[in-house]
């Protein structure tokens, strides 16, 4: 997937890879479509940061997205 090619302000598919909890059992993935904000780095200061989509729900609420965590995305 080409974080690149992303365009602010268009509205895509964050479709997300099942998550395996250590204690057991499975998070399935699912499809969020969401309006594309931009990237942003995130960590601990001093350590390496992970990459995150920055995205918004049509009520105008905007929450973080980890690159890592996302099995594909599609313009909706």
């Amino acid at each position: 997937m080409d974080v690149t090619s992303l365009e602010v302000g268009k509205t895509y598919a964050f479709t997300t890879k099942d998550f395996d909890i250590p204690t057991g059992g499975v998070i399935l993935g699912e499809r969020k479509v969401r309006t594309f904000v931009g990237m942003v780095e995130v960590g601990p200061n001093g350590m390496q940061k992970a990459p995150f989509f920055e995205v918004a729900r049509e009520n105008g609420t905007k929450h973080l997205i980890a690159v890592d965590a996302v099995e594909s995305v599609a313009l909706a």
